[in-house]
Parts: structure tokens; sequence; C-alpha cells
């Protein structure tokens, strides 16, 4: 009987931990939603003429709020997500926003990472083959891109984020608990100088 009672409470242990963890990640993702729209609300960004906008060199313009480094925004309207993206990845700052992994829209070779939270990334793997994404930057200058391939990449594979030249803009987040990743890659459709 003292069995029984000893695996009855262990059992209602597990169910409150697994139940508090659900909570957590419930709130995480809330805050992370919250936090990006207040960057969004606060990203002022102003269309201003830049001359070098095709130089694959062109430095990343960045502006400072609440301490942190934004690039500008991406935008994928087939499935109603708007977020800021920071000019730095460290997995401290994927909490708050989309964060820059490696290149820039300039050199054709922009890849953004973020966490597969409902208000960041988790929706990515719904997006359509010819989908749009936008990217702005901070100066004004809209980056349109088309969707054409969308793959699962394992942790063993993370090379493959980086190499060939197929793809200008590559996004990701992990799925499920970071057994694997979806990878979503796109060409440039057109871009939008700031006037």
């Amino acid at each position: 009987m003292r069995k029984l009672n000893l695996w009855i409470i262990t059992g209602l242990l597990f169910l409150v931990a697994a139940f508090c963890v659900v909570l957590y990640n419930m709130n995480r993702t809330v805050e992370m939603g919250e936090n990006s729209q207040e960057v969004i609300d606060q990203l002022d960004i102003e269309p201003e003429t830049i001359n070098h906008i095709f130089d694959p060199d062109k430095e990343l313009q960045t502006t400072l709020i609440n301490g942190n480094k934004y690039i500008g925004t991406i935008e994928m309207p087939e499935i109603g997500i708007k977020l800021p993206v920071m000019y730095d990845y460290e997995l401290l700052y994927l909490e708050i926003s989309p964060c820059r992994y490696s290149g820039t829209p300039y050199a054709n070779d922009f890849i953004v990472c973020a966490h597969n939270s409902d208000t960041h990334f988790n929706k990515i793997r719904k997006l359509s083959m010819g989908s749009e994404i936008i990217f702005t930057d901070v100066e004004g200058n809209s980056f349109v891109y088309e969707t054409n391939n969308i793959e699962t990449l394992y942790p063993k594979q993370v090379d493959q984020l980086m190499e060939g030249d197929d793809w200008d803009l590559t996004l990701f987040t992990c799925n499920g608990f970071g057994e694997s990743r979806c990878v979503v890659r796109a060409n440039i459709k057109k871009i939008n100088k700031a006037e």
C-alpha cells in the first residue's frame, strides 16, 4: 500500500511539474510577442536615399532600442508575421526577436533565425512556394523575396545552411525540441529603394 501511495504521489508531482513547464512556455511565448511588438512600435524606419544599395560590401545600419541593435523588420504577409530583426545572433537575443545569423540583404546571402514560438518563426513551415517575404532595413529599403524551397535540416547538417549560392535569403527555426531545423529559402523578387 505504501509503494502504491508513493507512486501516486510521484505521478502527481510529475503532472504538476509538466503543468508548470507548459505555463512557463506559454508565458514565454506571450512575452516574446510583446517584446517584438514593442520594438516594432519603436522602430521608426524613415526612408532616405541610399547610393550604394546594391554594393555587396555595404554595411548594415542599425537602430538602438532598449540597448539592442536592430537592422530592420521581416514580414511574411501570408502567415501574418511582422517582426524586428536584431543585428547579432545570440541565444539571449532570440528571446526578444529574430536575429541576423549571417550575411546581408545587399550581398544576397542573408540568413535570419528565430525561436519556433507562435509569435516568432513557428509558422514559417506553413509558407507556400512563391509566397512573399519582405525585409525592410532601417534606412527604408525593402527587399521582396519569393519563397522557393522549404526543407528540414538535422543538427549535423548545419553547414548546409551556409552552403551554395542558390538562395538570397534563408530563414530557419527549430522543430519541436531542437531535433531538426525548418529552413525556408527565398530569392530576391524586387528591391524598393528608399526615396
